[in-house]
């Protein structure tokens, strides 16, 4: 279960306070040879002061590429990420049951995937080469949460950049087995335009002479969600092999991402970048000035009040709020 902000993480939240780390792959400090090394579980990827990137399972890691259609760097802030690095596992994930993790609404416990442990409150961005015919996942302590995922990509009918939310449910996000929130664990191409248009879209692909109902392009891409002091996160793609180039790590939510290349700057996340589903409150809580959590102030009630919303991508927002 997700601990609560304090008062005084909410404060900062508030007073716009920021501290941004990067955690860039290095292949060679985790022992990754040329052709490709067998990694233990714990095996360090990536590394900031309050964030650990591990292998997750065993498996074997080999060094790769994340620049894609030209894009060459990420940013978020004034951190930037350059993507040629990265690594890559060489199995499919599966969940403890030996089964397809998107299918079952689980988190990976072998194959390809990797373990985020988190000191402290913050938004996680973690870069990948992505494609648009793979589900990702994102677990909190063993259950899946929502997120929101930007890729981009070459002229599509999304045009360059494939973006959603991917929202769970409930005051923590959660995604569980035969939810609602589950029947949205598919692929981005097909979240993204919606099933009924996909479905347009793929069979004419097929009628034109496509082996395979799927659009399938790939790119630079983004996973960003809510993080809490003290838990673990588990990030994979399903059906493939993550290919992580590294993650940045902020203290509040900065809205837009970036890519950079040769040819300029593209927003990936962002005021351009189309979203299919907006985040909306899923719940709300309050407090006094002295970190007591209280009922939501009645009329008449008074004063100042510190307010916490929980949204349906599974960003916090908080706020001050003067009841007169």
């Amino acid at each position: 279960m997700k601990k609560i902000f304090t008062l005084v993480a909410a404060a900062l939240m508030v007073a716009g306070l920021n501290a941004q780390e990067l955690g860039a792959v290095d292949a060679a400090a985790a022992g990754i040879v040329e052709g490709g090394s067998a990694l233990t579980p714990g095996t360090v990827l990536a590394q900031s002061a309050n964030v650990t990137m591990t292998v997750g399972a065993d498996d074997t890691w080999k060094t790769n590429n994340g620049e894609a259609n030209g894009m060459k760097n990420a940013i978020v802030g004034e951190v930037t990420l350059p993507l040629a690095g990265g690594a890559q596992g060489s199995t499919n994930p599966k969940d403890i049951d030996g089964g397809n993790c998107d299918a079952n609404a689980t988190a990976p416990a072998t194959g390809a995937f990797v373990t985020l442990e988190v000191k402290k409150n913050g938004y996680l961005y973690v870069f990948h080469k992505g494609s648009s015919n793979k589900t990702y996942l994102v677990g909190e302590e063993g259950t899946l949460i929502g997120y929101q995922f930007a890729m981009h990509t070459t002229e599509q009918e999304w045009g360059t950049v494939l973006s959603y939310t991917l929202a769970g449910e409930g005051e923590y996000n959660y995604i569980v087995k035969d939810s609602e929130a589950a029947k949205n664990l598919i692929w981005p191409e097909k979240l993204a335009l919606g099933v009924e248009k996909w479905t347009e879209i793929t069979d004419a692909l097929v009628a034109a002479g496509a082996s395979k109902a799927q659009i399938g392009v790939s790119g630079a891409a983004v996973i960003k969600f809510p993080v809490f002091e003290g838990l673990k996160y588990t990030v994979n793609a399903c059906g493939s092999k993550i290919m992580i180039s590294g993650f940045i790590f902020s203290e509040t939510d900065i809205q837009t991402v970036k890519l950079s290349g040769d040819e300029g700057e593209v927003v990936l996340m962002g005021t351009t970048a189309l979203e299919n589903v907006a985040a909306s409150v899923v719940s709300s809580r309050y407090y006094l000035l002295s970190g007591e959590e209280v009922a939501a102030p009645q009329a008449g009630n008074t004063g100042l009040y510190i307010v916490k919303n929980i949204m349906s991508d599974g960003s916090v927002n908080v706020s001050k709020v003067v009841l007169k």
